[in-house]
């Protein structure tokens, strides 16, 4: 019986020994569930300021909202962005290779890294697949991202 009592009671103490920001921190990813979809971006340029530019357009797909995006582009692109959402924000980053070309229209591939939000995306996380197109005379830029968030 003291046996039995033992083996039902270790686990609980073991948790209770725990610090409170572990034990914490392992309900919040307990509850968090993966969320795979896809977004289309069309950002227009706002500013700019040498290879630093600011661009703002609507997002469809799995997360519709609002796009905002600090872009450098150069021999790699790479930035970050906010997605406004009607459940909260979402932040992060991502960088990209682009496909050198002729012409106006640039293609490139790279990855996305989801790292916080507000509202619903509190502690979100997430990569994905980065891709899209890049006006040289408008500064137009076209995004897809594919990927999985946790929430």
């Amino acid at each position: 019986m003291r046996k039995l009592l033992l083996l039902i009671l270790a686990p609980l103490l073991i948790v209770a020994m725990l610090p409170a920001s572990a034990t914490a921190r392992a309900r919040r990813y307990a509850r968090q569930r993966p969320f795979s979809g896809y977004d289309n971006a069309y950002l227009h340029l706002i500013h700019a300021s040498g290879s630093k530019l600011i661009e703002e357009g609507d997002a469809s797909g799995a997360l519709p909202g609002r796009v905002h995006a600090v872009l450098f582009v150069g021999a790699t692109f790479h930035g970050s962005f906010t997605i406004y959402t009607r459940n909260g924000e979402i932040f992060g980053h991502g960088s990209a290779t682009p496909h050198r070309g002729a012409g106006e229209i640039e293609s490139f591939a790279g990855k996305t890294f989801v790292t916080g939000g507000t509202g619903r995306f509190r502690g979100a996380h997430g990569t994905g697949g980065l891709y899209g197109t890049f006006n040289r005379r408008n500064y137009q830029v076209v995004l897809q991202t594919r990927g999985t968030l946790y929430t």
